[in-house]
Order: structure tokens, then sequence, then C-alpha cells
């Protein structure tokens, strides 16, 4: 066995061609010397069954050759995924016979099987191969191809030798284990000879031509340099209970008159001071929420004539004071408007219930809740012009979509649209989770596969025709428990605790570490005020995030170009334990695959500190268990790039703050 703290080398990684005149058990590759060179694994005589055994762990292996399925006929763990991988693990649990081609099975055993990797199939999809040179002057020429999927992070590794006039068979097999920030992953290397490694010379196919790349509008590549931005949380709801709605029959006696939002000391420049102390450029604020309250005074209507009422006191206009306050202090701001809840109006999950009412609440039909919802929003938006972000909560029915997007085209065409696909002009998904790293991750992408995709997204290349520029956001709370709403605390005779700093820390690192843009809640207490204890845990945040990344870095370089490589010399201590990756995206995202590799003393030999693959706005890495690398040089290595990428890399020492 061969355990590896860095990724083998091998000869030029390249995606396998796929044309429409050749098979899938067939594999094409640039060769080296010029033109192409096919190798088959159609021949169903040359897909022999192999046998093996790792020796230090004594595993079965049953690995069919490449694109060939194992028969397991027998083995009953594995008869579930007998059509859908070539190679299996067994451990003592799964046979209930002994066929030919299983392991002899020891009196009273059983055994389990674990898929190695998807290596049949009939097809190359996702299959990365590249050409073997000789393993010596003289030596025979191969090809290696990779397969992933499975079970448990593993993969599977064919290397195939050429040996004229001979049919496949076995040779070695061994187990690698890759170790990066990321993660242990496991490859189960199988070493073959025979006239299937050789190959034959072929003219190469045209190039498909490139996909091309989506672009950001201005407005959402700002909205991903600011990285972290505030989402305030202040409406009826903070008088009463955190929740969508906050607003419920036991508080709705009380949480229906509009004078029980009641701060008693407004004060929407205490909230700047810490949006400035932790540093976030632009903030949302609920202006309607799930009771259906409003924060400005309305001119809107109900279906009888008469004036929406369920909105602040008059002389208490919240959006007013916000704004003006928010565009003096030099910071972008926006709204959210929930779409989807107004207990007021009885909606719930965008649509009207048919219950029975209670007193005070209004009765309308679907297609008035839309009337004026969208009566509401028109409003909101001509009277504050000129909005960075806007929240839709929940998203919107289709029945309402030609409106809004109608309307953002018309009245706010610069702001950012928060779960907002299929109708802004510069929408931004939803990363999937509130403060871990996105579903799909680690690799999070600046585009996605249409407007209603979320999570980690993916590169154009897996969508072409649904492709589109779509940056991922991922809200999150300063309390604990997921509470939005200001819930008192031990200093006000409540439990309500908070998100302790190494908390925030891992957040910032799964979220703007991982190219997603980190939406912090702020949540007003009762006074109009943010709480002391909320004002001291933001600047702390902030402190940290100033002293670990917007100091000068250990060392600093760059790559302009294709797949490149840029090293870089490491003055002073030369020991770090973090590195950020940073990509220009004005002409979209073009990274594919990268890693950053450290080496010590005059030999320069190099070790995997990273890899991945997606970069966009940022990427950071974190040395495993913080451990503190001391090196002489670093190296960044783009192996993968859609047209010319245009990569930072900074390498930081450890932060004082953790």
């Amino acid at each position: 066995m061969r355990i590896l703290m860095w990724l083998p080398a091998i000869c030029g990684l390249i995606t396998v061609y796929a044309t429409s005149h050749s098979p899938a058990c067939e594999v094409l590759l640039p060769d080296p010397a010029g033109g192409c060179t096919q190798w088959s694994f159609c021949d169903p005589t040359a897909t022999p069954i192999a046998r093996m055994v790792d020796v230090p762990f004594q595993d079965e292996y049953l690995v069919g050759a490449p694109f060939a399925a194992v028969n397991l006929s027998g083995c009953s763990a594995c008869a579930t995924a007998a059509a859908g991988g070539g190679a299996y693990q067994l451990y003592p649990g799964s046979l209930t016979a002994v066929p030919a081609r299983c392991p002899v099975t020891p009196p009273g055993a059983t055994w389990s099987c674990y898929s190695l990797g998807q290596a049949n199939g009939n097809t190359t999809a996702g299959v990365r191969a590249s050409v073997l040179a000789p393993e010596a002057p003289g030596g025979e020429p191969g090809v290696r191809l990779v397969f992933g999927g499975g079970d448990g992070n593993r993969g599977l590794v064919h290397t195939v030798r050429c040996n004229t006039g001979h049919p496949l068979r076995p040779l070695n097999s061994s187990v690698e284990y890759h170790h990066s920030v990321d993660g242990f992953s496991t490859e189960y290397v199988v070493e073959w000879t025979g006239d299937a490694g050789c190959g034959t010379p072929t003219p190469c196919p045209p190039p498909p031509p490139p996909t091309p790349l989506p672009k950001p509008t201005a407005p959402q590549l700002a909205w991903q340099q600011n990285e972290i931005m505030a989402l305030i949380h202040f409406n009826m709801a903070t008088f009463f209970r955190n929740g969508d709605p906050g607003c419920d029959a036991q508080n709705w006696p009380e949480s229906q008159k509009p004078a029980s939002f009641a701060p008693d000391a407004l004060n929407v420049s205490q909230w700047i001071v810490s949006m400035k102390a932790l540093g976030v450029k632009e903030a949302v604020l609920t202006a309607k929420h799930g009771c259906g309250f409003l924060l400005w005074n309305t001119s809107t209507t109900l279906p009888s004539g008469a004036k929406y009422p369920y909105h602040v006191p008059d002389q208490l206009n919240v959006l007013e004071q916000f704004s003006t306050a928010m565009q003096t202090a030099g910071l972008g701001h926006g709204f959210y408007y929930s779409l989807t809840n107004n207990f007021f109006l009885n909606v719930n999950g965008h649509y009207v219930g048919k219950g029975a009412l209670l007193p005070g609440q209004q009765r309308v039909t679907q297609a008035q809740f839309e009337a004026i919802a969208l009566a509401q929003v028109t409003e909101l938006w001509e009277r504050f012009d000129g909005l960075n972000e806007i929240w839709f909560d929940g998203g919107y029915t289709s029945d309402m979509q030609v409106q809004l997007k109608a309307l953002l085209r018309a009245k706010q065409p610069n702001a950012v649209g928060f779960n907002g696909g299929g109708i802004s002009p510069n929408p931004a998904r939803w990363s999937g989770t509130e403060g871990d790293v996105p579903p799909g991750g680690p690799d999070i992408w600046s585009t996605a596969c249409g407007d209603t995709d979320w999570g980690a997204g993916a590169p154009p290349e897996s969508c072409p025709a649904t492709s589109l520029f779509y940056p991922s956001g991922t809200d999150y709370t300063l309390q604990s428990g997921d509470v939005w709403f200001w819930e008192p605390g031990p200093t006000d005779g409540g439990r309500q605790t908070l998100r302790s700093l190494q908390e925030l820390i891992s957040t910032y690192h799964a979220t703007v570490g991982h190219n997603t843009v980190l939406e912090l809640d702020f949540a007003i207490d009762r006074h109009g005020l943010v709480e002391q204890t909320h004002v001291e845990r933001y600047q702390q945040f902030g402190d940290w995030i100033r002293q670990c990344y917007h100091g000068e870095p250990l060392a600093e370089g760059r790559v302009v170009g294709g797949t490149s490589v840029v090293t870089i010399p490491l003055t002073g201590s030369g020991v770090f334990d973090r590195i950020m990756l940073q990509e220009d995206q004005q002409t979209g995202q073009h990274v594919r695959g990268w890693t950053v590799e450290w080496a010590g003393g005059g030999e320069l030999t190099w070790s995997l500190f990273a890899s991945g693959k997606s970069v966009g706005n940022k990427r950071i890495a974190l040395s495993p268990a913080g451990m503190n690398i001391t090196a002489t040089h670093a190296r960044l290595n783009i192996t993968a790039s859609v047209g010319q990428a245009n990569i930072t890399l900074k390498l930081f020492s450890a932060c004082p703050a953790e």
C-alpha cells in the first residue's frame, strides 16, 4: 500500500474525447508526438475479471477490465450494485453462495460489498484519462483511466500497458490515499497489460466549439465582492415571537394592532456603527415579513377600497429613516418583501387560506392578494429608487412572474434579486444551507443550470443550453438556534444566546471562503437598537476578519492565462497555515481545476497543500488541524481553465485571534 500526501504526478490529465463515430467504450486522446491515439475496450473476450488481494489488509477486490462489469451473481450484498459498478471490495458479511468469480467463503463467514468506482455502464462520461509514458527507455506506453463514484469517496484507476499480441490480464493492485483540506479520498489502482493498452494512431476530431461563459452583470459582481451583508430582521415579530409569521392565533389580539410595533429609541445610525464594525457594505431590511405588517406608510388599498391599515404609525416611517441613514453613511441598502406569507390577509405558503378568519384578519381571494402584493412592491420600488438588493424569501408564484419581471426591469434594474431567478436581471441564488458549506460543495460555482437551480451550482459545460451567471448567498443568524428576530438574552431576563466567535469564523470559511456571500442577520431589539451583546460580537467578528485577511499577506502571486503555473518565493519566516485564491470574474468564471503546493529546502520537493475545481470570488483553504507549514516556496497550478483565467494567490500566517 502507498500512502500519499499529494496527488501522484500523471501525464497531462485530459478529458476523454466524445465523438459520434466511436463506441462509448473507446478512449481517444491527443498523442504527445502529434495526432491522437485511440484505445478500445469493447472486445468482450478482452475483459477478464481480476480477483486481487491487498496484502496489508487482506481485503478482496473483484475488478473488471475498463468498462466491463463484474459478475456478482451469488454475492448477496452486491446484488443491488451489480449493474452500476465495475469493481468491488468485499468484507466478511455478504456471500450466500460461492460463484466462480467471488471469494471462497470461510466456514461460518459472510461478506459485505462496497463499490470502488463506476467503471462500466458503457460510457466515457466523466472519465479522466491520460497517456502513460514508457516506464523506462524502450518500455511500453499505455493509458491511465480514472473513474469516480465509489462508496465512501472511493475511486478506481486503471493503468493499461501495451503488450502486443497478448490478451488483457491483470498484474498488480494498490491503494492510494490522498489528503487535502477538503478531506481524504481513496483510489484503488489496478495495473493491466495486453493488446488493449497499445492503442491505434488516429486522426484527432475537430475540437468542439467552446461553451460560451455566462458573464456577470455589474450589480452581481459588486454583490459578490461585498462578501458580507446585513440581513436586518425588524418587524411586528420583534415584539411577539420569532417566526414566519411571528403572528399567531394566541398573540393576534395584540399583534394585529399597528401600535404594538413600538420601538422607543429607534436609531438606524446605531445599527450602522455595528455594520461598519463588521465590515458590511450593504444591508437589507424586512419591509414586510410574514405578519403582513409594513414598515412604511402605504397608500395601497384593500379590495373594499379602504386603505391597507396594517403598517407603521404615520409618524414612524422606518423605511424612510433607514434609506436616508444608509445613503448618508455611504452604504448600499435594499428591502425584503415576503410574497410567501401574510397573516393579516390569511395567506400561508403563497396561497390564501380557506378556513375561518380570526377577528381582524381580512378575507381576500387569491387574485386580490396578488394584486395587493404587486401594488405594494410597485409602491416600494418606486418610492425608494437605487436599491442594491431585493429579497424574495420563498420565491414567488408563477402567475406573478411576468408582472414582477417587468416591474423589476422598469423600477429597479440594478438591484440584485435574491431568490430572483426568472424575474431579476441580476439574480442571486440561495446556497441551500444556513451556515455550512453548501450542498454539493466544496466547489461552489458562480454559475448554475437554470434560474431555479440552487446549492453548489454547476459550470456551464454541464448545461450549456441553460447555464447563467447566478452567484450564491448563504443566510445565517447571529442568535443561536436559527432565531432571526430578536429574542431576550440573559441580560434581558431571557435565555437566547449568540453564536460564538469560533462558530462565526467557521461559517466565514464555509461561505465567503467558498465563493458564497454571507448574509448575516441583524436582529434589532424592541427599543429599535442593536443590543449591546450583539454589538460586541459584530465587533469581534469584524476585528477577526481584518486581522486575518485584510493585512499584508506572507506572499502573493498571480496567474494569467489558461493552464499555467506560478512559483512564489517566501520571505521572512515562511510559516503559513492558510491560502486565499481570488478570480477576476468580469468575463466569467474560468477556472476548472487548481492546486496549491509548497516546498522547503533547496531541492524544491513539492507537497500538496490544497486542490479544487472552483475559485470564483474567493476560495480559502486551511491546513489540516491548523498545522503551521514552513516553506521556502509556494506554487499555484491552474490545471484546467476555460479561456484566460486571472487568479491571485495569497498566503497568510496563522491568525492570532483564533
